[in-house]
Formats: C-alpha cells, structure tokens, sequence
C-alpha cells in the first residue's frame, strides 16, 4: 500500500519547508548588495519586498510545527520536491517587478529554469536587464547546480535529518560518510572552482575591453554557467558578443568539471588518481564526449556550414561539448543551429543532450552511469549466451570502489533512463500538438527535461501557456530524476483515496520509490510497478496538456519587446551603384538567404560592451529590441557611441551600411555584419534613472518586520514547551 500524509505529516512537512523558504528569503541578499553597489534603487525595493515575502511565509509555515520531529522519507520527499516550485515561485517576485517579463508566469518559468540548472529563458531584453537581477539569475544557478538541500545542509540546516533529503535530491552517492560534510565539500569546492573561473575570465575580459567591475561580474556569471553546466548568460547573444576563443576554451573547462560527479573528484582531491581513472562514469563520459566531438565535426565538414578549419574546430567543439555537459552556452546563433546544420549533426546535439554528464553533477539527462551500466548490462548477457548454462559469469565495474553487477541494478538505470526518453517523447508529442516541427519539437522536448538550455526558437515570449507548464514540469521532473517527484504525487493521490489494511511497511515501500542506495539489491525488487506508474502518471499530465492544444494552429510568433526605433534618416554617403538592401535585426538574424554577402542598411541601438577586435577594429552589439547581432565596426566610428546600452543607459541608436555574412569566414564562421560605414546618429542616447519603489520599499519591510515578530514568536513557544 502506498504511504500516506496525515496532519502531522503536513506540519512536519510545512516546518521545514518554511526553513528552506526562509533561506531562499536570506539569500536574496546577494542581489540586494549588488542593487546597492551600482545603485539601482528601482531593484532594490524588488529585492526588499520578495525578501519580506519569502521570509513571512518561511515563518509561518515554521510555526505550523513548534517541535519537529525527525524526518521520515515521506516527509524528505515532499520537502524536497516542493522546494523546487516553491522556491521558483519565490525568486520570481522580484523578477516579474523588474519589467522584464510579459507576466508572472514567465518569471516562475525563469525561476524552476534557474533552479533547475537549466538556462531556458523567457527575460525579455537581457541587454538591459539590471546587474542586480543578473545576479539574482545566477544566483539561482549556483543554488540549484550544488542542490537546494546540499546548500541548506552545508549551512547547518537539517543536521540531524539530513541523510533522507540528501538522497531524495536525487544524489545517491556520499563523498564523505557524514551527510553534512559532504554537502560542506560539495559546496567548498564549487565555490573554489568559481573563485578560480571567475579570477581568469575577468581577466581575460577585462584585456578584451570589457570594463573592470563588469568584466568581473560577467566574469562570475559566466564561471557559474559553466561550472554549474546552468547555460544562463549575462546578454541576450550567449558568448558570441564577445568574440574571444580563450574565453570560450576557459568555459569549456569548467563545463566538463561541472559535468563530472562530486564523488570522483573527491576521490582526486584525496589523491586517489587510480581511482578516477578506473571510474565507469568517467570512462564513458570520456569516450562519448571524444566520439560524439569527432561525429559532430565530421558531420559539420560534410556539409555546406562551417567549411572553414578554424570555425569547425573553434565552434564545433565548443557546440557539442556544451550540449553533451548540458550547458547550454552557444557560440552559434538558434538560426545557424536549427536551420544552417546539417541534419546528422543536428541529430547528434539531440542525442548529446538526452544523455547528458555525470551523476551526482550538476549536469542533467539521463546520466554517463547508467549509459555505462547498461552497456555492461549487454556485455554481461552476451557472454552468458556464449557461455555453458553450468557456468556462473559476473560483471564488475569501478565506481567508488569495486561493485558487481546485479540484475536489480541495471532494473534501476533502465528505468530511470525509460522515465527519461518517456518525458521526451511526451514533450516531443505537445510539441507537435502545438504545430511545431518535429525536429524543433525533439529538441526543444529533450532541452527541457534534460536541464541543457538550448533552444530551438520554441521558448520564447508568448508561447503557448500549456507548453510553457509542460515545459517547466520537464524541467523540474528531470532536475530531480523522476522517482522523488513521482513517489510525491502517489502519497498525495493515496492521501485522497479511502483507507485500505496496509500489506507492506510505509519504509519498503518508500524504499522502492526512491531507489536511492545502488548497491542494495532488496531496494530495487519492485521497481516495475514503479515505472509503469511513471507512464501513467507522465500520460495523464500529457493528456491534460493536449487538451488545450490548438492542433491546427502554427507556431507563435513572438512579440516585440520594444518599440520600433524611429528618427532614421535617408541614407547618404554610399554609392548609389552600390545595391543595398533595408532590413532590421531581426530579418538578419533569422535569415538563412537572400542577404549573405549582400550590402544591408539597418539599424539599432548598441547595446552590452566595445570588444576589442584588432587595431582597426572593434566589435559592438546591435539590438532593435527583439534580437541582437554582432557588428565589426572601424575605430573611426567609434567616437559616435556615446552610451552603450545597459540598464543605467539608454545606448546611442546607430544606422549602418555592412556586409552581412551567415557564417562569417574571416572570424569562424560568426554571423555578423562588417559595417562600412554608419549611415546616421538616430539618437545619441542617455542616463536612465532609476528611483526606489518606496511603496514596495514600505511594504517589505512591513513584511520583513513580520517575519522577524514570527520568528521571536517561535522562539518563545519552543523555549516554552520544553
């Protein structure tokens, strides 16, 4: 018989979750600094009130149970399943008050995209997004890649309790004995592996052009995206505006160790090298990324896309590397990657994202273990074959320590791996219910549940409500494997039906669901009944999605998110035997022919940063507020930019006349524009100011005040009963 919550159980239940919801409320702080230090006093009341929002509530669902007691599993899993939309519904609150978002559903599709380590992203206009929500972004990323819980057991929450939420995080291996302080080496060492991230690409910025104290934070924000395989990026163009190869290779380091699992590098932080070289995970990991690297590059050369060395090798690598880490970075436009690709290669980013990096990582999919596991599974049942039935034939692998394989073990990799390609074939299905291209459809589908953050142009603003639900429901299924959010749903579906005689103990069953502990074969025998429960509730979920699908209907097109720009003048100063054609950001960025090597007219404001290209050269950002394109523009014209664009400027609106390329030789194959000329200063843009929200400002502290007076409440009521 399944588990059920009783009262208590929900008090239990809603304590902790008010402690972990009271830290989400603390940690907003960081970006509240950040608000602070470039004064956006407008983002500093967001950042005050959704403090006060989170910390209120903490505080009222802490005092549902005065004195907790221990945490069983059922209670793990419903903490630790909730926290994940819970606290995405709370780091939207200052978000959706930033402007940035069409509605408040965007923003929580931002925050379980952020906390899942995703980096899909529905912010509208990033170039001008605050440095205070940037961080709040990344911040987010950071939390989620290590693991909500892991951060909350590192700071001394759940110290006696920890043991069943560490596992229902779906994290089934310990890098130390104790709980606790394997959460305190995950979270050391990652912040180590940022410090370091941040230290070189600052630098490396920072020679580029970028200026000091930005370069820094763009510095941090990139080492989190990478390390924390999260796929965010501080402008709207991913790592394309700034045009540097190290920075790119620096990136790519820190994907694969974001991509490797805690417990090996634990292994080499004690000095066991042997120990990691030995790992099944590593090893397979190692072989699919070399081999799906060599396929992908491959299958660019044979086509008509890249045909350049330099470019195959520069943006190939760095392509298949961050979809087979599930990054999500690009150093391709969506348009070069859904519609320039060759098919095969195309294919082989679907298929690099469906499995993903190591467990116990911060990457997501199906995971290089179980890959590894049934592969072995197939060796073993081939020599069995082979062999008299008389003789017994086992299999080991290495994978902190030496393990056999056992029938019950590789039961549990196929099914959370079924549960995977279960929910990608689901959003494949929605996809296409909503009209969109298979192909588009499987990628967008497998991005989501995957936590990779790669886009096919399907995520964007005013997507279908329906398909943006599934989508986040992708998201936060995949960030915690599966098997923790389905034995939630179960406990709260049995809670509802009539009481029946129980035939198994509420732990056996628990233990089952949760298939935390590899090694325990008792734990796995009755994994079966799971994973066809799985396929009915994912179908059911599906089910009520497609209900509201207009089958018929096309793909939406996606809303401006600015006005046009206007106050061009008549182009001047170009020979009229020259042909030229007049078009907007938007058509050079989503062209795949017609304009390339064609001399375009176009206009748009600068945005984001002067990158330096070479002595005579400089590369700017063009954005007509709905996409952005790269431009290199000669130093001689540098002296019009008087602002560039950011949340404190309003940047100077240029109109140039270029040569437009779709995969740029001269600079590997980038799709930009050589402008030869700007045309006219539309507008010289200018300081934007930005004023407290004092209402918001009065109203968070009201909140904050509130929460404080709880929280002595609590107090007084424990010191009371004891």
């Amino acid at each position: 018989m399944w588990y059920r919550f009783n009262r208590d159980d929900l008090r239990i239940i809603a304590h902790y979750l008010g402690l972990l919801m009271m830290t989400f409320g603390a940690i907003m702080a960081v970006p509240l600094a950040v608000s602070i230090i470039y004064a956006e006093w407008a983002v500093t009341s967001h950042y005050i009130f959704g403090m006060g929002v989170a910390l209120l509530l903490g505080t009222l669902l802490r005092l549902a149970k005065i004195e907790p007691q221990s945490i069983k599993a059922k209670h793990a899993i419903a903490i630790t399943g909730m926290i994940w939309i819970v606290g995405a519904i709370l780091a939207a609150v200052p978000l959706y008050l930033s402007g940035h978002y069409a509605n408040f559903l965007d923003a929580i599709f931002e925050g379980v995209s952020g906390l899942t380590a995703t980096g899909l992203s529905l912010a509208q206009d990033v170039d001008h997004m605050s440095m205070a929500d940037n961080m709040w972004r990344f911040t987010m990323q950071f939390v989620g890649g290590q693991g909500v819980v892991v951060v909350a057991l590192s700071l001394g929450i759940f110290t006696r309790t920890g043991n069943k939420l560490y596992t229902s995080e779906a994290r089934e291996e310990s890098v130390v004995p104790n709980v606790k302080k394997t959460a305190r080496f995950i979270l050391q060492f990652s912040t180590a592996a940022v410090i370091i991230g941040t230290i070189v690409s600052t630098i490396i910025l920072v020679f580029i052009g970028v200026e000091p104290l930005r370069g820094f934070f763009h510095g941090l924000w990139i080492t989190i995206g990478a390390y924390d395989t999260g796929g965010f990026a501080p402008v709207s163009l991913s790592l394309i505006p700034y045009h540097s190869w190290p920075l790119e290779i620096v990136a790519m380091i820190f994907m694969m160790l974001g991509a490797i699992s805690f417990a090996v590098i634990a292994q080499v932080h004690k000095g066991n090298w042997r120990e990691f070289v030995r790992d099944i995970e590593v090893r397979t990991l190692a072989l699919w990324t070399i081999g799906m690297v060599v396929v992908f590059v491959a299958a660019l050369a044979a086509g008509n896309f890249l045909t350049e060395y330099s470019g195959l090798l520069r943006r190939g690598i760095f392509t298949i590397i961050s979809a087979t880490t599930n990054t999500g970075f690009q150093v391709l436009t969506n348009t070069q990657i859904t519609a320039l690709l060759p098919s095969g290669a195309l294919l082989l980013l679907v298929v690099s994202m469906a499995i993903g990096g190591s467990s116990a990582s911060t990457a997501g999919g199906i995971k290089a273990l179980r890959v590894g596991l049934v592969f072995k599974g197939i060796g073993l049942h081939v020599r069995r074959i082979l062999q008299p039935r008389s003789a017994q034939v086992t299999s080991y692998y290495n994978h902190i320590g030496r393990h056999q394989l056992t029938p019950e073990l590789l039961s549990a990799a196929l099914i959370i791996a079924a549960l995977y390609v279960i929910s990608y074939v689901l959003g494949i299905l929605v996809g296409i219910a909503y009209g969109y291209e298979a192909l588009h459809a499987t990628f967008e589908s497998i991005s989501a549940a995957s936590n990779v953050g790669l886009s096919s142009g399907i995520v964007q603003v005013g997507m279908p409500v329906p398909l943006e639900i599934f989508y986040m429901l992708q998201m936060w299924f995949g960030r915690l494997e599966f098997i923790t959010l389905l034995a939630l749903f179960a406990g709260l579906f049995a809670s509802l039906l009539p009481k029946r005689k129980p035939k198994t103990s509420s732990r056996s069953t628990l233990g089952n669901l949760l298939g935390t502990k590899e090694h325990h074969t008792k734990e796995h025998n009755k994994k079966g009944s799971v994973g066809a429960r799985a396929v009915v509730l994912l179908a059911a979920i599906v089910a009520a999605t497609l209900a509201f699908a207009p089958l018929a209907s096309a793909s939406p097109e996606p809303d401006s998110l600015l006005t046009p720009l206007s106050g061009s003048v008549p182009l001047s100063g170009i020979s009229d035997t020259v042909p030229q054609k007049e078009v907007t950001v938007t058509e050079l960025t989503g062209a795949t022919e017609g304009y390339e090597d064609s001399l375009v007219v176009f206009e748009g404001e600068v945005v984001g940063d002067r990158i330096n290209a070479d002595k005579d050269h400089v590369w700017i950002t063009l954005s007509d507020g709905n996409n952005a394109i790269t431009v290199l523009l000669p130093r001689e014209f540098e002296e019009l930019i008087q602002h560039y664009g950011s949340y404190a400027y309003e940047g100077t609106h240029l109109r140039i006349v270029g040569e437009f390329s779709l995969a740029c030789s001269q600079h590997q194959g980038a799709n930009d524009v050589h402008a030869a000329s700007v045309v006219a200063v539309i507008d010289p843009g200018h300081a934007r100011e930005s004023q407290p929200n004092l209402a918001l400002i009065a109203g968070g502290v009201a909140l904050i005040a509130a929460a404080v007076g709880l929280f002595a409440l609590y107090g007084y009521l424990s010191r009371k009963r004891r």
